[in-house]
């Protein structure tokens, strides 16, 4: 966590708002529990600008095509 996260990273979606890593922790959890037998994964590079990262991410099959296509800011 630490080397892809400030300690006080904050993260938003519809769904939740945490800031630190125990809380990106229990959130990656939750979401990994809830989807389980699939995969997280970038679909493409990140892009960064102004302390705020956007990025397409894929959720499937392992090895597999997606099943769902997102972007998060």
């Amino acid at each position: 966590m630490a080397k892809v996260f400030a300690e006080d990273a904050v993260y938003t979606d519809p769904l939740v708002s945490v800031r630190g890593w125990e809380g990106l922790d229990a959130t990656i959890a939750a979401v990994q529990a809830q989807f389980g037998g699939l995969v997280l994964s970038l679909g493409g590079a990140v892009d960064a600008h102004h302390s705020v990262a956007r990025f397409t991410w894929h959720l499937g099959p392992e090895g597999a095509e997606p099943v769902v296509i997102g972007f998060s800011r």
